[in-house]
């Protein structure tokens, strides 16, 4: 993140999983939400680190896009369940 316009930056990946792709994030009521690979992360104020937020979707759901109307938070992802079955046979 940057709070200078993009001159310096700093690292806040704190508690998200490194091996996965973050696709967004957005911010609803200063509460930061990213969307990755396998689901939703929600960064906690208190602590700064991330933390699963996934209640309510899919297992591995990859978020494709989140975008926040009237407060409302609008998801689009794909579950992985097929593509993990054929690369894995399970």
């Amino acid at each position: 993140s940057s709070y200078d316009q993009g001159q310096t930056w700093q690292n806040i990946q704190g508690g998200l999983p490194s091996q996965l792709y973050t696709f967004n994030v957005v911010n609803v009521n200063h509460t930061l939400l990213a969307g990755q690979w396998d689901s939703i992360y929600r960064k906690d104020s208190e602590s700064g680190s991330w933390k699963l937020s996934s209640t309510g979707l899919p297992e591995k759901l990859a978020i494709a896009n989140m975008q926040v109307y009237d407060n409302i938070i609008v998801v689009t992802g794909n579950e992985r369940k097929l593509r993990d079955k054929m690369t894995t046979g399970k």
